[in-house]
């Protein structure tokens, strides 16, 4: 009796190893395929926080907000001084960078993922590989974090 347990013991143990050994490069191919969507969803992401970024400043800008949203002064300022009209609000907007935009909204370590980014000739970011993009319909610039809202807006006068 001893001796049929001991063989059903080696048996089973046998079996599991199988499977396991048998299931791992399936698991690993799982894995790299929700790696891969994962990693869309992220770049989307991105692309969209820093399109949000932009447009959420350049609007915060424009009501003629004063100060950072945690109320504190910047030692570069991000917003123009009290008083100033529509005109110079939009004049200093489109002076400003991407990167005051993140800095404003608190995501600056976004800038490392504008060389995933591309603009569309209305202002809008997008990640490079989306599939909706009009590609007859970019910029021809390549956004860094000293790319300006006036180069991204085309200085339009009509911008709201």
């Amino acid at each position: 009796m001893e001796k049929k347990k001991s063989i059903v013991s080696v048996i089973v143990k046998i079996f599991c190893i199988v499977i396991i050994v048998v299931s791992i490069p399936f698991m690993i191919g799982i894995g790299l395929m929700l790696n891969g969507d994962a990693q869309r969803n992220m770049e989307y992401t991105y692309a969209a926080t820093i399109d949000n970024a932009c447009k959420s400043y350049y609007s915060d800008i424009m009501i003629g907000k004063t100060e950072n949203r945690d109320g504190e002064k910047n030692a570069v300022p991000l917003f123009p001084e009290q008083g100033k009209s529509e005109s110079e609000r939009k004049e200093f907007a489109f002076s400003r960078t991407i990167n005051d935009a993140l800095k404003y909204i608190g995501t600056e370590n976004y800038l490392s993922y504008l060389d995933i980014c591309v603009a569309d000739n209305e202002g809008n970011i997008y990640w490079k590989s989306d599939k909706k993009i009009d590609e007859t319909n970019l910029q021809d610039i390549s956004l860094n974090s000293d790319t300006t809202l006036g180069e991204l807006y085309h200085n339009k006068k009509d911008y709201p």
